[in-house]
């Protein structure tokens, strides 16, 4: 499961085909291994259509959650991860108007934070025993990498309506990591590095991220 499901599951899962909509991932990584990092979801490009669809209760049939239910489930991933060992400073932002929302913790390493996003999966999802111990990220004192190994089938995605896949392919996954210490090289060639090496940002379709064709996977070396 991957963590930019987590905004999705929480949020605005009922709502995921109304409208283009955009997954941002950010990590600031100091060199000592400790961080903060952010996962935001940006509907405001279909804001119209999403607080009308909110004002109804339904789309396409299905209930959409109301703006108590969202923020319910909001303070439950805050409990969750406060919880969590090695993570601080939990902050969540919710904008019911131009429908952004967002969470920010602090971490001591990235496996705490590895740990964190697998517990809220499972909470989520309610997997008995904790669920699957992905590995989202490593961190050595020369690397920092980023793993992404969980597409669904082409099956599944075939059988999404013409519009639904449309909406998909409109939407976006954004990486952003930055760090203390100079970028030597990277490996996904999409990525884009910034002018003084000390931040890279990678941008794909998230249709194309979840057929396995487009992937945030990324080695970054210092």
């Amino acid at each position: 499961m991957s963590p930019f499901r987590i905004l999705l599951l929480v949020l605005v899962l009922p709502l995921l085909f109304a409208g283009c909509f955009e997954i941002r991932e950010e990590v600031d990584l100091n060199a000592d291994g400790t961080g903060r990092f952010t996962y935001t979801l940006n509907l405001s490009e279909s804001k119209a259509n999403l607080a009308n669809y909110m004002r109804l209760g339904t789309f396409n049939d299905r209930k959409v959650p109301t703006r108590q239910e969202i923020e319910e489930e909001i303070a439950s991933v805050k409990k969750t991860l406060a919880a969590c060992k090695g993570i601080t400073e939990v902050r969540s932002y919710s904008n019911f108007e131009d429908f952004i929302f967002s969470f920010s913790a602090r971490f001591d390493n990235v496996q705490n934070l590895n740990a964190a996003l697998n517990k809220i999966t499972a909470t989520m999802e309610q997997v008995p025993g904790g669920g699957s111990q992905l590995r989202n990220f490593t961190y050595t004192a020369g690397a920092f990498r980023r793993y992404f190994e969980y597409p669904i089938g082409e099956v599944d995605y075939s059988q999404l309506t013409s519009m639904q896949r449309y909406m998909l392919e409109e939407a976006r996954m954004v990486s952003v990591y930055r760090f203390q210490q100079p970028i030597r090289e990277y490996s996904n060639p999409n990525a884009q590095m910034a002018p003084n090496r000390r931040a890279i940002k990678l941008e794909v379709p998230l249709g194309s991220a979840i057929k396995g064709g487009g992937t945030l996977a990324n080695s970054i070396l210092f």
